[in-house]
């Protein structure tokens, strides 16, 4: 029998055992190193999805590519870009689940050095993840994320009054500071900001994701359970990226009187989603409301309210989201007790005419580069379901 016992030890103790590669894998994305301390970087950006996009360089290679920011996540580098970069070492591997609560295997890397603008991180793991080859992220040539790892490493203040990102080792140069709000946060073992909120007395704690393009979002039943009658309106299915995996399911809204961050930075009248995800967490969304600086290293974010806030005008809507289907528009989700709903229409029909124009699309790259409907207060649209082809005609009204 001990014979039996020292065999299994000794078998978990293999590269090949799972909680092997998971300590090292965890090891191994948060390594990133910046030897320069005394620097102050302005890095513009550009939006893509809502999400701020900057110019990455690989090793000593001057051709930028397009990176995000995910204080959710990791450093991850596209296939593409990985299979060309100099300077990458494969590692280990990791059973990771993102927020749709689905499980994959990914796999964990080293790259000898990374740029973000002028600023030159060494030593810096990363993971291949296949998001950055779904569409919406490869069509607007995204190449990768920052994570935490790099984050950490000095304070960076997301600037969306001016487009820019400061990067710097002072908290001193960081300018608005006289008037920001602190917020504590706890980083986990990937140093992914965590912080405490509170709802009508209950409190909870969010992730703080910038590469999640929504606003607040809460893992189900938590505002179900607080029994208050929120005004609310139901959206049925959405398809919903996380990390590895794609889902569809129904999303209720929910619009909150108020909620607090770390007990000093108050929204108001927010919109917020409740949905079946691992976690509650609060997203870019915000910085249509503040500039933010994050100092994960000294485990705290600072809130700044903008100078030109974007104004919060509820949500107005037709009450339908709209897809593609093998180069066609379709109705992508629907809201409940909303124009299009009560018309009749429903997810998956083929919009033939928006307003009398017929829409053709070689592939989603030139759907998402192209298609624009114009701001109208009234559409009429012509739709097909199998053999039947109908029309609606369909005026805006507040969803919530």
């Amino acid at each position: 029998m001990k014979k039996i016992v020292l065999f299994l030890l000794a078998a978990c103790l293999l590269p090949q055992c799972t909680t092997y590669h998971r300590i090292k894998s965890n090891n191994l994305v948060t390594k990133a190193t910046l030897p320069e301390k005394s620097f102050y970087e302005e890095i513009p950006f550009t939006l893509v999805h809502g999400l701020p996009a900057v110019p990455v360089y690989i090793g000593q290679d001057s051709t930028p590519h397009q990176f995000l920011f995910d204080t959710g996540g990791y450093t991850v580098l596209s296939e593409a870009l990985k299979n060309k970069a100099a300077g990458v070492h494969p590692k280990s591997y990791i059973d990771v689940k993102d927020a749709n609560n689905h499980t994959a295997r990914i796999h964990t890397f080293l790259l000898d050095q990374l740029s973000v603008g002028p600023l030159a991180f060494t030593d810096v793991g990363f993971a291949r993840i296949s998001f950055t080859e779904a569409e919406p992220f490869f069509c607007p040539g995204i190449a990768g994320t920052i994570g935490p790892n790099i984050m950490k490493e000095c304070i960076w203040y997301f600037d969306y009054d001016n487009h820019k990102i400061i990067a710097t080792g002072q908290m001193e140069r960081i300018p608005g500071m006289e008037t920001a709000s602190r917020i504590p946060v706890k980083t986990n073992n990937i140093y992914k900001p965590i912080m405490e909120f509170t709802v009508d007395g209950q409190p909870g704690q969010f992730t703080f994701d910038t590469g999640d393009n929504g606003f607040i979002s809460f893992r189900k039943p938590f505002l179900e359970s607080l029994g208050r009658d929120y005004p609310s309106a139901v959206r049925y299915g959405q398809k919903i990226r996380a990390g590895h995996s794609q889902v569809r399911e129904d999303v209720t809204l929910y619009r909150l009187d108020s909620l607090r961050l770390g007990g000093s930075v108050l929204l108001e009248d927010a919109i917020a989603a409740s949905r079946n995800s691992s976690s509650n967490n609060l997203g870019a969304g915000v910085f249509d409301l503040y500039n933010v600086v994050f100092n994960l290293g000294q485990e705290e974010v600072f809130f700044i309210k903008r100078k030109h806030p974007s104004p919060n005008a509820g949500l107005r809507s037709f009450g339908f989201g709209i897809g593609l289907a093998g180069g066609r528009l379709v109705v992508e989700y629907l809201y409940a007790n909303s124009p299009a709903s009560r018309a009749g229409m429903e997810a998956g029909d083929i919009l033939e005419t928006i307003n009398g124009k017929t829409y053709r699309f070689s592939d989603y790259c030139d759907f998402l580069n192209t298609f624009n409907l114009e701001p109208e207060e009234e559409i009429e649209v012509e739709l097909l379901r199998g053999d039947e082809r109908f029309g609606v005609k369909l005026k805006k009204e507040r969803i919530l």
